[in-house]
């Protein structure tokens, strides 16, 4: 029992800390927005940031989960890990990015800001997401791709996880870790080769994977494509019960990285075939 207690006071503390850092490095209107879509039940909340181009405005939209703590989380760090992420990226002539494991899209918009020329694939199973994900995306030069991608293709299981949907897998056990509690779906199944023959694309400038531990089934499916691959932006996490092979494996493809991003279980690591400037 006071186990239980201290641990709701300790979630309690952590919600007010990050609602007031959220209040001091995004203003008032984008707090009280928040609030209010906690109180008022709102399933998509807007949350406008301060670019560092001329101080421009970026319109995101975000996922209300279930328990608030999370997507006050997301609203506090995800624009800012993606800003590092691809800073790490130097500025080019860049044609196709693809994102697989868009979630709500926000990789593929801050991706779209940098690179207004380049066509940008958002890779997510779940239907549930597709509706803010569009909201996202609208206007921009992003598709979106209603598959999951790993080594081979035609469907398979996906799960969700419906109290935090930044968790979703193909695998059940990568589900489990965060919520014992999850939805099964049948969705479709691709590979980055047979995705990237369909569509006649011939090399890809970067290419983002956050898919909780399918990554390493996802480059085995992509051993053509990767060879004309520029920059690898991967989540390296725990929850792939190879992280090791996994990194040696893309080593063959991508000699250079970067640690950019600390998270829970892993890290964000950009990976080049040449040295970073």
């Amino acid at each position: 029992m006071v186990q239980k207690l201290l641990k709701y006071i300790h979630a309690l503390l952590q919600f007010y800390t990050d609602l007031f850092l959220f209040w001091i490095e995004n203003g008032f209107s984008n707090t009280f927005r928040l609030l209010w879509a906690f109180v008022s039940k709102q399933e998509i909340i807007r949350i406008d940031y301060e670019t560092k181009k001329a101080k421009e405005k970026l319109t995101l939209f975000f996922n209300a989960e279930t328990y608030h703590r999370i997507t006050l989380f997301h609203v506090l760090h995800s624009y800012k890990q993606m800003e590092k992420l691809l800073a790490a990226v130097p500025s080019h002539d860049c044609r196709y990015i693809l994102d697989l494991g868009a979630n709500c899209g926000h990789f593929s918009v801050v991706a779209a800001e940098k690179f207004p020329q380049a066509t940008i694939y958002a890779f997510e199973p779940s239907p549930s997401l597709h509706p803010i994900l569009n909201k996202n995306i609208a206007g921009r030069n992003i598709k979106l791709v209603p598959k999951a991608v790993s080594d081979t293709v035609g469907s398979t299981k996906f799960h969700i996880n419906l109290a935090g949907q930044q968790t979703n897998s193909i695998l059940v056990e990568s589900v489990e870790v965060f919520n014992k509690k999850y939805e099964t779906i049948e969705v479709p199944l691709t590979t980055l080769d047979v995705f990237a023959a369909e569509n006649q694309i011939q090399e890809i400038a970067i290419l983002k994977i956050d898919c909780q531990g399918v990554e390493s089934m996802i480059l085995k499916g992509g051993e053509k494509i990767l060879q004309h691959t520029n920059y690898l932006i991967l989540e390296v996490t725990f929850l792939d019960k190879d992280v090791q092979g996994l990194l040696n494996y893309v080593l063959q493809y991508f000699p250079y990285y970067q640690v950019v991003n600390a998270v829970m279980l892993g890290g964000d690591l950009v990976f080049s075939k040449k040295p970073f400037e």
